[in-house]
């Protein structure tokens, strides 16, 4: 296997996938939310004061404590600016990763079959593994270098604008790091062997990037068992999460390379 041949094979996806100016929106766009969310609710602080601080009961930050154990040591009137950056900023990023690298994987394999070219890229004298790897670097590499792009922005901005609030940086903590930095990519490595495993079964991009919708249970379940006191946001926790990640895609891409069948893919045509 050479994998200046799987480079050959990735450039050339980028080249065409993002030609379409709907298909680089589509997923850029999606990362704006997790940037804009908290700078958001903190302009609301600006403006409107510590009474936004307020909309959440003492009984209340004492059951969101045990959840998030260093909100006992954070100004209560600045839990809800916690709470966001901490709870929904890294839940939209692992969504918006997963999302994102769907959109490019569903169009690096079922978009050959829409263009047609899917017959060329068969016939050139490359291995089954040096054309798997090419497609997979098409695809998680424009998913991660976005992610933590947007993050390490999202990072900056958060710091500086809650300087005076918090006294100091303070963002990420440790299990946002965690988060956004092992666990989305992770995940959205898992998501796109469900989609390629996927694309030798349908004809379009759209069909194609379903498969990966199944993925979002989980995260509804997660943000479910939070929000009812069932689940601890915790460090250890998180690692042993990210752990089991990698065990689950490992074992995805053994199948999904098992599976990958030049003729299947073109008889789905």
């Amino acid at each position: 296997m050479r994998l200046d041949k799987a480079w050959i094979v990735a450039t050339k996806d980028w080249e065409e996938i993002f030609r379409s100016k709907i298909t680089l929106v589509s997923v850029i766009l999606p990362f704006v939310v997790p940037l804009a969310l908290p700078l958001f609710i903190i302009t609301l602080y600006r403006y409107f004061g510590e009474d936004i601080g307020r909309f959440i009961s003492k009984s209340e930050l004492e059951l969101l404590a045990d959840v998030f154990p260093k909100l006992r040591d954070i100004d209560p009137n600045y839990a809800i600016i916690y709470l966001i950056c901490v709870l929904v900023v890294p839940l939209l990023y692992i969504v918006f990763s997963l999302a994102s690298i769907s959109i490019v994987t569903a169009d690096s394999f079922a978009g050959e079959k829409e263009r047609g070219t899917i017959e060329a890229l068969f016939a050139t004298p490359l291995s089954d593994l040096e054309l798997f790897i090419g497609k997979l670097l098409a695809s998680f590499i424009p998913s991660i270098l976005l992610t933590y792009s947007f993050f390490i922005i999202t990072v900056i901005l958060v710091n500086l604008a809650t300087l005076d609030y918090f006294g100091g940086f303070w963002y990420p903590p440790a299990e946002v790091a965690v988060a956004v930095l092992i666990i989305a990519p992770l995940y959205a490595f898992l998501g796109m062997t469900l989609v390629i495993w996927g694309s030798s079964r349908v004809s379009t991009v759209r069909d194609s990037s379903n498969y990966a919708g199944i993925l979002v249970i989980p995260v509804l379940v997660f943000v479910i068992g939070v929000s009812v006191g069932a689940l601890v946001i915790s460090l250890s926790y998180l690692v042993i999460f990210s752990v089991i990640l990698v065990i689950v895609d490992l074992l995805a891409l053994y199948i999904c390379y098992k599976t990958f069948d030049r003729e299947r893919l073109m008889i789905s045509v």
